[in-house]
């Protein structure tokens, strides 16, 4: 795992890559932009002064033409017209003056179309005053075909020398153009081939992170199920163990209850029978040995009495001679006659033939009672027995003080013993109760329980047959 994890890209060396990147593609991008701007004002000047100069020789030749005119027809708006078209050649020229002066060749350039065309100018303005004058011989020789064609021709050389010298700068400036564009288009190829490999390291990165979360889930599950099998491989070998050790339990208590019968109970009927063997041969007209022999043959009984409580209480023989419902009935009236604590009881009489089910069942009803008696401070308890098609429903009532069983701490062994024998034998059971409201404690049992643990599905809550109030209840 941690050599796929080597083979993930770093995060931080992927950030670094797509800033350079980023910052070539910017750099790429803004020498192309400074190239073709560099170019297009190029372009630019170029056409404004190829505009300029036209304008130039088209305000030249409409002052001519003006003149021309003036002279022909000697009308004032023709002299008004000349007037205003050499204002306009004397603007037009100040303006390709702005614009050819940038660099020492378009000075030099200039100067002559400047010369040539302050020379025209002055020419026209002879002109003019020799037409005003009337010396029509000089104005013959300025007016002559080859003598007004001289200025537009040499105007136009100058200007076509001009245009030839800025259509190179054209040229350097298209070819300036076409290598930024070029520039421009190497540079958005290799952002695409960035942007590619980029996508490309990231799905791999995608991919490879998937596979290994999948591997890291499947681990996981994996360690989950061998878990979950390892603990239930332990729930269900301490299950087995505490079953085991409830067994031995109450075969010990019967073993100790067939000994306690069998050995104390000859003693103690054995010691009965020489008491009553020593009455007639000792004299009773004594009141101390009569009052000793009294004392002693009570104390027998006593313990006689004590010795049967002892072996009901580790085994019941009731259960097993009479009956559950007979056991149950001596364990109630058992509990009444040592606590004084009344017992409503409501048990319908049940055929049983598992022995286990009849212990299991006296068992809960006895540890019921006995944490009662400890515990509750309790002034009446009901108990109800009922037998169902499927099950059988057993619940034990009392109007104690009751308890949170969330706080119920880990040496509580009764609770737990009682709800270790009840799923033992695949039912059961439910406590109900909460500080000064009493307790009820509800137990099914499936009827089919040969074998412990034999029904393993949930049973239907049965239905709870009324139970009369105890005394208390009814009072209030």
């Amino acid at each position: 795992m941690a050599q796929e994890r080597e083979k993930l890209l770093d995060p931080a060396f992927l950030l670094v890559l797509a800033l350079m990147l980023a910052a070539a593609f910017l750099s790429i991008n803004e020498i192309a932009y400074q190239g073709a701007r560099h170019a297009a004002q190029q372009t630019f000047a170029y056409q404004d002064r190829r505009a300029d100069i036209n304008r130039l020789v088209q305000a030249l030749f409409n002052a001519q033409t003006h003149l021309r005119g003036y002279m022909l027809s000697s009308q004032p708006e023709h002299l008004d017209l000349y007037q205003q078209s050499r204002q306009h050649l004397r603007d037009e020229l100040g303006a390709v003056s702005t614009r050819l002066s940038a660099s020492d060749a378009d000075r030099a350039t200039f100067g002559k179309l400047q010369e040539e065309v302050i020379y025209q100018m002055s020419e026209m303005d002879l002109s003019l005053r020799l037409f005003q004058q009337d010396k029509p011989e000089a104005l013959q020789f300025l007016l002559s075909a080859d003598r007004a064609s001289e200025p537009l021709q040499s105007i136009q050389a100058i200007s076509d020398n001009i245009v030839q010298e800025q259509g190179q700068e054209m040229r350097l400036g298209r070819q300036t153009l076409l290598r930024s564009l070029l520039i421009s288009r190497i540079g958005v190829a290799f952002l695409s081939a960035a942007a590619l490999l980029a996508f490309w390291l990231y799905l791999r990165q995608v991919k490879a992170r998937k596979r290994i979360d999948a591997q890291i889930q499947q681990r996981l599950m994996d360690e989950r199920d061998a878990l979950e099998k390892q603990v239930r491989q332990r729930t269900a070998s301490l299950s087995e163990l505490a079953s085991y050790l409830q067994q031995v339990r109450e075969n010990e208590r019967a073993h100790l209850a067939r000994e306690l019968h069998d050995e104390l109970g000859a003693l103690l009927t054995a010691a009965k029978l020489d008491i009553a063997r020593l009455r007639p041969r000792i004299d009773m007209g004594n009141a101390e040995i009569k009052e000793r022999i009294a004392h002693l043959s009570d104390t027998l009984n006593q313990v006689i009495s004590l010795k049967r409580r002892i072996i009901e209480d580790l085994h019941p023989s009731t259960l097993s001679t009479l009956g559950l419902n007979a056991a149950l009935e001596i364990l109630t009236q058992r509990f009444t006659n040592t606590t004084g604590v009344g017992v409503e009881s409501n048990h319908e009489v049940v055929s049983i033939h598992n022995a286990d089910l009849r212990l299991t069942i006296y068992r809960v009803i006895q540890e019921s009672l006995n944490n009662i008696a400890k515990y509750a401070k309790a002034s009446s308890v009901q108990t109800f027995l009922h037998q169902y098609p499927s099950h059988l429903f057993v619940r034990i009532r009392d109007d104690g003080i009751g308890f949170d069983p969330d706080k119920v701490g880990i040496h509580s062994h009764g609770l737990r013993g009682m709800r270790h024998r009840i799923e033992a034998m695949g039912g059961q059971l439910r406590i109900d109760t909460a500080p000064g409201k009493g307790c009820t404690i509800t137990a099914t049992l499936p009827m089919v329980a040969d074998l412990p643990g034999a029904s393993s599905h949930p049973l239907p809550p049965p239905p709870v047959a009324p139970i009369p109030p105890s005394a208390p209840e009814a009072a209030s």
